[in-house]
């Protein structure tokens, strides 16, 4: 890139100035940015001032222009399907962020948000291209390349990237793919950003386990207490529901399973001990505290299951997207690279 010339030595006082005002002062900095009825274009403004100090002002806009497009193309598809965004917020060094006010329906919806970002950063590249064979500036192979590597980067499969957010509607599993990436990345390249992702990948990936670990607990009660509840209807179902409760109570070691087996029979024997005859046990069940329980537990778990529900044509064709849009970035920047060799550049 491109450096701006200068004494080296107020250039690195103007920086650890720039530094020692982002630690200190950041909160402050994006508070006041929040209320600004312009937050955007002031964002941007000193995202390139700040850009401009290390790279010279005309990468500063070319690559505040890059991460522009780029939100630009998340703020489109939100609007698309109905869900507000706050105003685009640059932050220097780190990138830019449109908000979403609204949580997307599913992950449908969250995929499609997720990938309009790095297309749009494909149609910036691809200006960038254009650019670049009317005029043959070397500039312009710069941004084709850094453009690309932005927008591809952002595919790598974890949230918070916009990869993540692409491929959970096929299995947020893919998410432990990224994480490998990223971690051999920071190790193999270093960088501040790399590090803060992947933080932040770990805490998304650990809720989303805890939250798999409660539906499946939540799935075998629900079934635990609807097989029970059909066997009270059969004639001996009370007798061996208290048979089997005695079992698991006099068991010196339960698997989680069990001990969840044992919880439900045993709040269903509550709730069934005072009747004198079978008839209309299960019934009573449902309309009392037990199946009042089980309702919670089903309300609990239908809006995750909902979430991530997807015809195998849908993942197919996210994926096929996905790894398409990951090849035309993935060309763009080779070829940008291609071109800044020829004109002895380098990054």
């Amino acid at each position: 890139m491109a450096k701006q010339k200068g004494n080296s030595s107020k250039f690195i006082g103007t920086l650890l100035g720039i530094g020692a005002l982002a630690l200190g002062k950041l909160k402050y900095v994006l508070v006041l940015l929040k209320i600004f009825k312009f937050s955007t274009l002031l964002s941007m403004f000193l995202s390139i001032g700040a850009y401009a100090i290390v790279y010279g002002w005309k990468f500063a806009v070319a690559l505040v222009a890059l991460l522009a497009i780029h939100e630009g193309g998340h703020g489109v598809a939100a609007r698309m399907k109905g869900i507000p965004t706050s105003p685009a917020l640059f932050i220097p060094f780190m990138g830019a962020v449109v908000g979403l006010k609204e949580q997307p329906k599913d992950a449908k919806t969250e995929s499609f948000i997720g990938y309009m970002g790095p297309l749009f950063g494909l149609f910036s590249v691809l200006i960038a291209g254009a650019l670049y064979l009317l005029t043959e500036n070397p500039f312009w192979a710069l941004v084709i390349t850094i453009g690309g590597l932005i927008n591809l980067f952002n595919l790598m499969p974890i949230s918070p990237l916009d990869g993540g957010r692409i491929l959970a509607v096929v299995s947020p599993r893919v998410w432990l793919i990224g994480l490998a990436g990223l971690i051999f990345a920071a190790v193999s390249f270093g960088g501040v950003l790399v590090w803060i992702i992947i933080l932040f990948g770990i805490f998304t990936i650990w809720g989303r386990f805890k939250q798999e670990r409660r539906m499946k607990e939540l799935s075998t009660r629900i079934h635990i207490y609807d097989t029970w509840r059909a066997k009270l209807e059969m004639q001996g179902g009370y007798a061996a529901l208290v048979h089997r409760l005695n079992e698991l109570e006099h068991s010196s070691s339960l698997s989680k399973t069990e001990t969840w087996e044992r919880e439900v029979l045993s709040h269903m024997q509550y709730y069934t001990e005072l009747h004198t005859t079978e008839e209309g046990w299960a019934r009573t069940l449902d309309e009392l505290e037990a199946g009042k329980e089980i309702q919670r537990w089903r309300d609990e778990m239908e809006p995750i299951v909902r979430y991530y529900e997807a015809s195998p044509a849908t993942k197919w064709k996210v994926v096929i997207a996905y790894v398409l849009l990951a090849a035309a970035l993935g060309g763009m920047a080779e070829w940008g690279r291609i071109l800044m060799e020829a004109h002895q550049m380098d990054l």
